[in-house]
């Protein structure tokens, strides 16, 4: 879509720096029921910069194991960042369905310390949004 507000930009830039890790083993979603088999086949592969819109949907509609955890959601966090900002919704209901999935996996008290986004990137996010 358009060019983004520089603190916007700044806000995403700073998510993707501190959740670097690599994909989880598992999607944290029931297999073989929920998601489409052939995105449910590719999700992990692929990183998380280049998961399509239809991709992060499809994870959203899926519903969740009891193994979720905080590196199911952390990994592709700043990719959902990206698409919110970009005008997509992940659900009829409003966007508050992109971070409800956040308290399921122990956020925040129980995620690493760097990945609790600091205050000045949540408010530059929050001010956007």
């Amino acid at each position: 879509m358009g060019t983004r507000p520089d603190a916007l930009k700044a806000a995403i830039d700073e998510a993707w720096r501190v959740f670097d890790i690599p994909a989880p083993a598992t999607t944290g979603v029931c297999v073989n029921c929920c998601m489409d088999p052939e995105i449910e086949a590719d999700f992990l592969k692929r990183k998380a910069r280049d998961l399509p819109l239809e991709y992060v949907r499809d994870w959203y509609f899926a519903a969740f194991t009891d193994a979720i955890s905080h590196s199911h959601v952390a990994w592709f966090l700043p990719r959902v960042m990206e698409l919110l900002a970009d005008g997509h919704e992940f659900a009829p209901a409003g966007d508050e369905v992109a971070f409800m999935r956040l308290p399921l996996t122990g956020f925040p008290d129980r995620w690493p310390e760097r990945h609790r986004l600091p205050r000045s990137t949540a408010l530059r996010w929050h001010t956007w949004r």
